[in-house]
């Protein structure tokens, strides 16, 4: 039970972070695109 339970943790920190990357991807990709 615990084990699933930190897996699962693990899982959404990883989700998390992967969200905000993608995120700053986004701005990062908006900014260039204005710039050209």
């Amino acid at each position: 039970m615990l084990i699933d339970i930190y897996t699962l943790l693990i899982f959404v920190d990883l989700l998390n972070f992967s969200l905000r990357n993608l995120g700053l991807i986004l701005i990062i990709v908006r900014e260039w695109v204005e710039k050209k």
